[in-house]
């Protein structure tokens, strides 16, 4: 049993050092093959029942998914989408969650850390690819792993929330590390230009500081909100403005990015299709709904406008209607309640909460539930089960 921990533990550790590259796909799902297998051993009612709910509206959501290929112009999507976003969504948060059930905090401290240097290289890769850089040896490593700015960005944001990590022991060498580790996510995702990110990074400063507001008195959080608010204000507009490449002020950039931001009219002709069939949607899977319009489209709707809605609830509300969608809130809300509350400022809830925040927000103007940031989202929250059980039991005992 603890040689099989041990090979779980070289899993876990493997799955999300290799999660942000792109050529990794294949040598991802045999990780999760193996992992799942070695799950096996600890699959016993005690220690997966923090899961029980979770997994049966898995099984639920992923029927409504399957279902949707009988009405879907194209069922092959719905094969491979059910593969892809559900199957190895599941195995992930199993993994997440054996892996860390029953672990002494040393341990978990430990695969934290190895989360945080998994965005550390994932980081420096970027500012390597993105300031051109050339060195021979690199070169055609950087050049195979390297994801779409989307997918790049979306990481960095997932990086970003976890870094608060070393926030939560009040250590001033741990800030530090913590301050400049951000700063160094931040530059990535400027390299990048990737407006979300920046809007992503405000909302997770902000709600961050907010929780630790609560617990100071109030002439604290004056002090603290004084100096947090502007700086996750800074951040908004900052991405807002990041690809205008004008020089007009602040308001008048983001003013500039609003109204000749792509979505208006894109969000616009998806909102209308989504009503014509909104009970059961188009079918499920990530690209459905370009092929179900393929001959509707605008002629001024780029290739990019046309792959899918641009925003992860209007996307479900295409693919699967308002069924599928109602199914979706629900699994994510429940997860969402699994790892982060009761929020207990000792544990990972915090983190957990940041995590689904940055995660969330960054898919408001895209689709991001898809890929291998799905599985390393869906192993974080077993993580977070897991440890929050753990830190409950032990209160109790």
């Amino acid at each position: 049993m603890i040689k099989c921990s041990s090979f779980l533990f070289a899993i876990s550790a493997l799955l999300v050092l290799l999660l942000p590259y792109s050529d990794t796909n294949g040598v991802v799902v045999i990780l999760l093959g193996a992992g799942l297998l070695c799950s096996v051993f600890f699959l016993v009612k005690d220690k997966v029942s923090s899961l029980n709910v979770i997994l049966l509206l898995w099984v639920v959501y992923s029927i409504w998914y399957l279902a949707s290929s009988i009405w879907s112009i194209s069922p092959d999507i719905v094969y491979r989408g059910i593969r892809k976003e559900n199957v190895y969504a599941i195995s992930a948060i199993l993994i997440g969650f054996m892996f860390t059930k029953d672990k002494n905090n040393k341990t978990k401290n430990h695969f934290y850390y190895i989360l945080l240097t998994s965005g550390l290289i994932f980081s420096l890769i970027y500012i390597y690819n993105s300031l051109r850089l050339d060195v021979e040896a690199l070169n055609l490593f950087v050049n195979k792993q390297t994801l779409g700015v989307g997918d790049a960005s979306t990481f960095l944001v997932i990086f970003f929330s976890l870094s608060f990590y070393l926030f939560v022991e009040q250590s001033k060498c741990k800030f530090i590390i913590g301050v400049c580790y951000q700063a160094l996510i931040a530059y990535s995702a400027y390299l990048t230009e990737n407006r979300m990110a920046f809007v992503s990074f405000a909302l997770i400063y902000f709600v961050y500081f907010t929780i630790i507001a609560l617990k100071m008195t109030w002439s604290r959080r004056f002090c603290l909100l004084a100096v947090v608010v502007p700086i996750a204000c800074s951040l908004f507009f900052f991405g807002f403005s990041l690809k205008s490449h004008q020089n007009m002020d602040v308001i008048s950039q983001v003013e500039r990015v609003s109204k000749h931001d792509p979505r208006m009219f894109m969000w616009d002709f998806y909102v209308d299709k989504a009503l014509e069939k909104p009970i059961i949607g188009y079918g499920a899977g990530y690209v459905t709904p370009s092929i179900a319009f393929a001959n509707d489209f605008p002629s001024y709707f780029s290739i990019v406008n046309r792959t899918h809605g641009h925003n992860v609830f209007l996307n479900k509300q295409l693919q699967m209607g308002v069924v599928g969608l109602a199914l979706f809130l629900l699994l994510y809300g429940y997860a969402f309640k699994s790892a982060a509350f009761p929020y207990r400022r000792d544990d990972l809830s915090l983190i957990a909460l940041l995590v689904f925040v940055g995660y969330f927000s960054k898919s408001l103007t895209d689709d991001f539930f898809i890929r291998n940031s799905l599985i390393m989202f869906w192993f974080l929250v077993g993580f977070f089960i897991a440890s929050k059980r753990d830190k409950i039991e032990s209160e109790i005992h």
